[in-house]
């Protein structure tokens, strides 16, 4: 039956694509839901990427000849489009705490909860802050030191610097954090625990 599918799918018959759609649609998403516990949303979302993936691999003649039930190969790329989504997250919240680690570098540094060893780590990882943020210039070195380090609000920035308001005060904060944060990454400062 699969094989005659494929043959239908290759000779460019939409009907059986559709017939397969249709037939472990409903299978697939309770699996997806049940199994990595994803919405019907998402489940359909992958299930569709799943059937254009099964239509590429027919007409391209990646796929001629199953091993394996239709419907188990459908759940196998599901599965490794899940996984794959799942390693992505999981990179995407890496990235984010490597910038909550970079602000709290920035913001403070216990001194006196720390060995000697981490201290220096840690002031040398500042000193090249300090000068990362010395090279930025004004006003970008004054926002993110009033912000950061002398704790000042945004209002007092924004009258510091004479801004019109705060919302000026936070864009050009933010700015400048980024603009900060790609200079990080150019120099490969690496952001230190602790």
């Amino acid at each position: 039956m699969s094989e005659t599918i494929i043959k239908q799918i290759k000779a460019g018959d939409k009907q059986a694509l559709k017939t397969v759609y249709m037939e472990h649609k409903a299978a697939f998403v309770s699996f997806m839901i049940s199994r990595y516990q994803t919405s019907a949303e998402e489940a359909l979302e992958i299930y569709q990427i799943v059937i254009l993936r099964l239509y590429d691999n027919i007409v391209y003649g990646k796929l001629e000849q199953l091993s394996s039930t239709l419907k188990s190969y459908l759940f196998a790329i599901g599965k490794n489009i899940r996984r794959e989504q799942v390693r992505l997250q999981q990179r995407k919240n890496t990235l984010l705490s490597i910038d909550q680690l970079l602000l709290q570098t920035i913001v403070s540094i216990d001194q006196t909860q720390v060995e000697e060893y981490q201290l220096q780590k840690k002031e040398r990882y500042l000193q090249k802050i300090t000068h990362l943020l010395q090279q930025m210039g004004h006003p970008c070195k004054v926002i993110l030191e009033y912000f950061y380090y002398e704790k000042k609000s945004m209002q007092e920035i924004a009258n510091a610097l004479n801004f019109k308001n705060t919302n000026v005060a936070k864009t050009k904060k933010n700015k400048c954090l980024n603009r900060l944060r790609r200079l990080v990454q150019t120099e490969k400062i690496v952001p230190i625990n602790g």
